[in-house]
C-alpha cells in the first residue's frame, strides 16, 4: 500500500470501525442518552421527512471533482464481481442521502477492515472490509458514513478543538441516522449492530497481531462511547415510534 494512501486513511475525519479495547470509555450511557433526545419526539414525521430535513446541500461539482483529484491512486483495489455485488447494494444509500453519483466509492488496500467518507465526496472501503461483510452489513457502514454529511462541519470542529465528546456525540448521531436510512431502504438496522461487531473483532485481531502496523481503527478509537452502549443506542433508536412506523417492545429489538 502506497505511503500517501496509508496516511489518508489513518488521518480521515470519520473511519467506521473500532477496536474492542474503545469499550474502556467512560460515560458512554449519558453520552447515548443525550444524542437519543434528538431522535425522540418526531413520532408524527415519517421517516423519509425527517431524514430529510438532515441532509445538506450538495457539493459544489468544482469542489467535488478537487477532492476526487486529491486522492493518491496508488494503493486502489479492483473489487471482484461478487464484491462488485455488495458494492451495488450499498450504491443505494449513496444514491438516497446523496443524489445519483453525489459520491464516488473506491475499493483500497489497507489492512483494516474499515469504511471512511473523505470530504463528503467519496466513500473509501477497505477490500479487508469488503471480503469480511454481507452485502447488509457492508450497506450499512455506508449509511453510517453517510450519516456524517448532516454535520460534517461540526465534526471538523470537534477534530481541530480535539473536543472528543463532541465526537463521540456526532458518531452516535451518525448511527441513528445511518440506521433510520436502512430500515426506510427496507434493510434492518441490525446489519448495522452486526457490521460493527464484525469490524470490532477482526481489528482487535489485525490489532493484536505480531507485527501489526497502527491502522485506521486504532487512530480513531476515542472518537466512540464503548461498543455495549454503542450497540444498545442503534436498537433504542429502532424502537422509536414513527408516523410509517409502529414502535417496537424493547424487548424485542435487543437480541
Amino acid at each position: 500500500m502506497g505511503q500517501r494512501l496509508t496516511a489518508l486513511v489513518l488521518a480521515i475525519t470519520v473511519g467506521l470501525s473500532i477496536p474492542v479495547w474503545a469499550a474502556t470509555q467512560r460515560n458512554g450511557e449519558r453520552t447515548s442518552r443525550n444524542v437519543l433526545a434528538f431522535f425522540d419526539g418526531h413520532g408524527n414525521d415519517t421517516i423519509d421527512a425527517f431524514l430529510l430535513r438532515l441532509r445538506p446541500a450538495p457539493l459544489d461539482e468544482t469542489l467535488r471533482a478537487n477532492v476526487i483529484a486529491s486522492l493518491p491512486k496508488e494503493g486502489e483495489a479492483r473489487p471482484s464481481r461478487k464484491d462488485g455485488e455488495k458494492l451495488l447494494l450499498a450504491q443505494r444509500i449513496l444514491d438516497y442521502s446523496a443524489g445519483p453519483g453525489a459520491v464516488l466509492v473506491k475499493v483500497v488496500d489497507v489492512d483494516s477492515a474499515f469504511v471512511g467518507l473523505y470530504n463528503r465526496a467519496v466513500v473509501l472501503i477497505s477490500a479487508r472490509a469488503l471480503a469480511l461483510l454481507e452485502a447488509e452489513e457492508l450497506t450499512a457502514l455506508v449509511a453510517h458514513e453517510m450519516g456524517h454529511g448532516a454535520d460534517w462541519d461540526a465534526y471538523v470542529i470537534a477534530m481541530q478543538q480535539h473536543n472528543i465528546e463532541r465526537m463521540r456525540e456526532l458518531e452516535l448521531k451518525a448511527d441513528g441516522i445511518g440506521a433510520l436510512t436502512l430500515e426506510h431502504l427496507g434493510i434492518d438496522p441490525e446489519r448495522l449492530v452486526s457490521a460493527i461487531q464484525k469490524t470490532v473483532r477482526y481489528n482487535d485481531w489485525l490489532d493484536r497481531s505480531a507485527g501489526a502496523t497502527p491502522h485506521a481503527a486504532a487512530a480513531t478509537a476515542d472518537r466512540y462511547v464503548p461498543l455495549s452502549d454503542r450497540l444498545a443506542f442503534i436498537r433504542a433508536v429502532a424502537t422509536l415510534p414513527w408516523a410509517d412506523r409502529r414502535p417496537v417492545p424493547q424487548a424485542a429489538a435487543v437480541r
